[in-house]
């Protein structure tokens, strides 16, 4: 198909091809990104930890290693007992006042 002189019709280089892609490809990451943080902002147990960061700043390592290991140790406890209420022989609150 041939064009005539003067027409207004001008064929996109390579590079603005690749301009346009790349655009429209930092456009879904940062609707992605956006998505993500808007979830985060909304979950209450990530808040809540992330509450917990500032008051560890002030904690030696070892302290935070204690913290670490009986936030674990917790965890675990509550999981088992969430995997198997029947089997389990305490509540994962048993020992709490």
């Amino acid at each position: 198909m041939s064009q005539a002189s003067g027409s207004s019709y001008k064929r996109k280089t390579k590079d603005e091809d690749r301009t346009c892609v790349d655009t429209q490809i930092l456009e879904a990451i940062k609707k992605i990104t956006d998505e993500r943080k808007k979830n985060e902002d909304e979950d209450e147990d990530y808040l809540f930890f992330k509450n917990l960061v500032p008051k560890m700043k002030c904690m030696s390592d070892i302290q935070k290693l204690e913290l670490q290991a009986e936030i674990n140790a917790e965890f675990s406890k509550h999981l088992k007992w969430a995997m198997n209420p029947a089997t389990s022989t305490q509540t994962p609150t048993a020992g709490y006042v």
